[in-house]
């Protein structure tokens, strides 16, 4: 054991204990008086790659995912994702219209292949009123022709639609005038969407 040191005659200085600085790697003395010096820390270790999912692991991740669908409030049918996909204020309207409406409460009749464009005049409206008021009370008469393709030459057929006061009035007519021959023509009546209608959507 050494002795302390001492300076110039004055009071010996306690033993100081070395402490090597970090990432320093001092040599040690091994069997037989050989120095080992250890090998320096790795600074890149890598983290251990981690462990491939078991079919476990795979059937609670499928579960997970399942109830996450059925706990979704997201439209799942095609049906719901088109109604959902209408923006703006008239296509809202449209779709609180279509989930209001319950059974067949339409008040408005389409008459198709009733006349075709050549009999279409200024009396045709005045005639299909006087027709129609014997089921009830008739609202307004729409005369459309619709083209049947964007190409010049296509044919064009008339549908006349026929707006009622009451549903049970346009469901007398279309039982009345459907199937019925008009100027030898085999009428069509059906009951008419009443938000299409109303929206002006007449191409139904």
């Amino acid at each position: 054991m050494t002795a302390p040191l001492v300076l110039g005659g004055g009071a010996p200085l306690p033993p100081q204990m070395f402490v090597p600085p970090p990432g320093l790697v001092l040599p040690t003395l091994g069997l037989g008086g050989t120095i080992q010096v250890p090998p320096p820390p790795l600074m890149n270790a890598q983290p251990p790659l981690p462990a491939a999912p078991t079919a476990d692991d795979e059937t609670r991740r499928l579960e997970l995912q399942k109830k996450l669908l059925e706990d979704s409030d997201e439209p799942q049918t095609l049906q719901q994702q088109e109604d959902m996909s209408i923006k703006g204020h008239s296509g809202r309207h449209l779709v609180m219209q279509r989930l209001m409406r319950t059974g067949n409460e339409s008040r408005v009749v389409v008459l198709r292949n009733m006349v075709g464009t050549e009999d279409v005049d200024d009396q045709l409206q005045d005639e299909i009123t006087d027709e129609c008021n014997r089921f009830g009370s008739v609202k307004r008469v729409v005369i459309y022709q619709e083209a049947q393709g964007e190409y010049e030459g296509a044919e064009v057929v008339v549908k006349i639609f026929v707006e009622f006061a009451e549903p049970h009035e346009s469901e007398a007519a279309r039982s009345a005038l459907n199937g019925r021959y008009f100027g030898g023509r085999l009428v069509k009546a059906d009951a008419y969407d009443m938000a299409l209608y109303e929206h002006e959507d007449l191409s139904g």
